[in-house]
C-alpha cells in the first residue's frame, strides 16, 4: 500500500510502501509518535540514523528510511523479518535499510532462546512472562502456540554503534525488554550519542522487564528529560528532568493505572 493513498497522508514524507494493517494502526493509535518522527527528521535528509529496536514489519523502519536516513532495524520473529525484507525490495531502500534477525540486549553475544511461531505479531514477548514459554504454550496478540525456541545472539547497543556516531532517534518497542536494552546502550546515552527516544515501558516484575526503573534515572542524570506520551488527557504533563525524579519515578510505579503507552526521552541541548 502507498501511504499517500490512505485516508491519512503525511504531509511532507515521501512516498513509499509499507504494511496497510500496521499503517491503520499507527495512525490512529500513535499519531503523535508518528508525527514527532517527520518532525524530527525534516531536513536531515542524508544526515541522519534511525535505530529501530522491535521492527515488527518495519512501518518505522520504512519511514526513517523514506525520510532519508540511514536506518538499522533489529527484530527476532522470523515472519516480521520476511515481510520487512520485501516493503525494503519495494521501496529500493537496500542501501539505507539494514535488517539484523537478532535481539538487542544488554550483553553483547548473549545467548538468548526466542520462542518462534508462524506470524507477524505485534504484541509479541521473548521476556518478562514469556521468557520461560515452552513448545505449545500460546502467547502474544494472536494468542498462538509457541512452536520451537531457536537461540539467537543478542547484540548490545554500545558495541554495535561505532564511537562518534549520533543517532537522532532510537526507537524501542520490545515488549518487556526495554530495559536491557537501555543497559546494554548507557555508554551512548553518557557520551549524548542519542538525541531522542522513543520507549515502550511494558513492566511485568520479571528481572527480564521492569523489575527496576534505575536505568531511566541514570540516563536522565546524563542531560536527557523525559516525558509521557499517550493518547488520553489523564497522562502527566511537561517534562521531567532529573532532578524530578521522585515524582517521574511515582508515575512509573503507577504505570499499570495509567492510560499512558510511551515515555520520550529527549537530549537537552547545550
Amino acid at each position: 500500500m502507498n501511504h499517500v493513498l490512505d485516508r491519512h497522508p503525511l504531509p511532507g514524507v515521501p512516498s513509499y510502501v509499507t504494511s496497510s494493517i500496521h499503517y491503520e494502526w499507527c495512525m490512529a493509535n500513535e499519531r503523535f509518535q508518528v508525527d514527532s518522527f517527520v518532525a524530527e527528521l525534516t531536513n536531515r535528509s542524508g544526515h541522519c540514523t534511525v535505530i529501530d529496536v522491535g521492527m515488527n514489519d518495519g512501518f518505522y523502519t520504512m519511514l526513517s528510511a523514506a525520510m532519508g536516513c540511514k536506518v538499522y532495524a533489529f527484530e527476532v520473529q522470523q515472519m516480521c523479518v520476511e515481510i520487512a525484507y520485501d516493503f525494503v525490495a519495494r521501496n529500493h531502500f537496500e542501501d539505507t535499510v539494514n535488517i539484523f534477525h537478532q535481539p538487542v540486549s544488554a550483553h553483547n553475544g548473549e545467548a538468548m532462546a526466542i520462542p518462534h511461531f508462524e506470524a507477524c505479531d505485534g504484541g509479541f514477548s521473548f521476556s518478562g512472562a514469556f521468557a520461560n514459554a515452552t513448545n505449545g504454550t500460546r502467547i502474544g496478540h494472536l494468542n498462538l502456540p509457541v512452536r520451537a525456541k531457536p537461540v539467537l545472539r543478542a547484540i548490545a547497543l554500545d558495541t554495535f554503534v561505532p564511537s562518534g556516531t549520533v543517532i537522532e532517534i532510537l526507537k524501542i518497542d520490545t515488549e518487556g525488554h526495554e530495559s536491557q536494552v537501555l543497559q546494554g546502550a548507557l555508554g551512548l546515552y553518557k557520551s549524548r550519542a542519542i538525541r531522542r527516544t522513543w520507549l515502550e515501558a511494558f513492566p511485568t516484575g520479571s528481572s527480564r522487564a521492569w523489575s527496576s526503573y534505575a536505568v531511566l534515572q541514570q540516563i536522565l542524570s546524563w542531560g536527557y528529560v523525559a516525558q509521557f506520551v499517550g493518547k488520553s488527557r489523564a497522562c502527566p504533563h511537561g517534562t521531567f528532568k532529573a532532578a524530578d525524579w521522585p515524582a517521574f519515578h511515582q508515575h512509573l510505579s503507577g504505570w499499570a493505572r495509567m492510560p499512558c503507552v510511551d515515555v520520550l526521552l529527549s537530549l537537552l541541548e547545550d
